[in-house]
């Protein structure tokens, strides 16, 4: 009988290996500290029965330009979220009385709703909109530490204090735990706070440290600094931090360390349009303040997103096929480099903690863009296909 058993689990092995694991070599598996790590060479791999091309087609456009939008009192888009129905939120702090403003699914307006203010319901700088598994809209108030919970029609539901925690950010876990970011410890002597992501239970008690991020005390500081963010997909938590190169780390709910992603890449040495595209129209080329702002090649990573059946799109510096646009490696939920999509991008600003501008619910891309002529904001929407033919 255990003949039969040992006989079984190797067959069963062989038969994973051939499915799931990459068909060339350019992928391996390995383990360091107990620590599962993939590590992807810069070929996209090839698996067997997986979709492995991606295709975008564009549905819609929704334009903060139109007159219907500014009419409505929408005067910016900044972070998006979407619902389980397509229904769109955006959020704005340019707006007239209401800091989010929620669209259907064919970009129509339904709604506004988180009214500026102080009072119970009422925002001052919200931040990382989210749906959650019990359809309710939530979204933190770094101004008044605070998470705030909406029903989807914008109803004021409760709000939550972050008390004396030193956090700025709070995003609810499916396991009923909080994931948190802000100030860990502070020290004058230095010119930067040690900030990072931590686990907090269910009333705000810490549970432990996640990661660490070096954050700049002066962001006027004349250099660029490592790019730090996080994405909550499928029942973990995924994290980027540019000082450790191109490795995504993954989480479980409970704080543990249980995958890192990593990949050969190409490096880009920072050019006038990626300068431009980071410091902003004030950016002068000749200008005596920017010498030393940039190193001599970028980051491998700027950004990143993940879709509903965990596949990771992670943007990096190299310039795609048409103007504006940087090529983004996509992982599949095995976390093997698949394939390479151009997506245009107007601003690379580096915003240090990732502001949510894109979303993929249910097949869509929801995509927010920075119109060059204007520099009105308009969120794209693509309908996506894989295919492997």
């Amino acid at each position: 009988m255990a003949k039969k058993a040992h006989l079984f689990l190797i067959c069963f092995a062989c038969v994973w290996f051939i499915n799931c694991s990459p068909s060339s070599e350019s992928a391996k598996r390995i383990i360091e500290n107990g620590v599962e790590v993939i590590v992807n060479k810069m070929t996209p791999n090839t698996i067997h029965g997986k979709p492995c091309k991606l295709i975008l087609h564009k549905e819609f456009t929704l334009d903060t330009e139109s007159h219907d939008i500014i009419e409505a009192g929408l005067g910016d888009a900044g972070e998006i979220a979407v619902d389980y129905n397509g229904n769109i939120y955006i959020v704005g702090f340019k707006n007239r009385e209401n800091f989010i403003y929620k669209f259907d699914r064919q970009g129509h307006i339904i709604s506004s709703f988180g009214k500026m203010g102080q009072g119970p319901g009422e925002l001052q700088w919200p931040l990382f909109p989210q749906i959650t598994k019990d359809n309710e809209f939530v979204i933190s108030d770094a101004q008044a530490r605070k998470i705030v919970f909406y029903n989807l029609d914008g109803t004021f539901m409760k709000e939550i204090p972050f008390g004396k925690t030193g956090m700025m950010i709070a995003q609810p876990l499916d396991n009923g735990n909080y994931l948190m970011y802000g100030v860990i410890s502070f020290n004058s002597s230095v010119d930067y706070l040690i900030s990072g992501l931590a686990l907090y239970d269910s009333i705000l008690k810490k549970i432990r440290n996640i990661e660490i991020y070096k954050y700049p005390q002066q962001m006027n500081q004349l250099r660029l600094h490592p790019f730090f963010m996080w994405r909550i997909a499928n029942g973990l938590i995924y994290t980027i931090n540019e000082e450790r190169g191109y490795e995504i780390c993954a989480y479980n709910l409970d704080g543990r360390l249980v995958r890192k992603i990593r990949k050969d890449y190409k490096r880009v040495s920072p050019t006038e349009e990626i300068k431009k595209s980071i410091l902003g129209p004030g950016y002068d080329e000749t200008g005596s303040m920017n010498k030393g702002y940039f190193p001599t090649y970028m980051p491998p990573l700027n950004r990143f997103f993940i879709d509903d059946e965990g596949r990771i799109f992670a943007m990096t510096y190299e310039r795609g096929n048409h103007s504006n646009e940087y090529f983004y490696d996509i992982f599949d939920p095995r976390s093997f480099f698949i394939d390479r999509v151009g997506l245009p991008e107007t601003w690379l600003g580096a915003v240090s903690i990732g502001p949510q501008y894109a979303v993929i619910k249910n097949h869509y891309l929801y995509w927010r863009h920075s119109k060059e002529d204007s520099g009105y904001v308009e969120i794209i929407v693509y309908r996506m296909k894989w295919d492997c033919s």
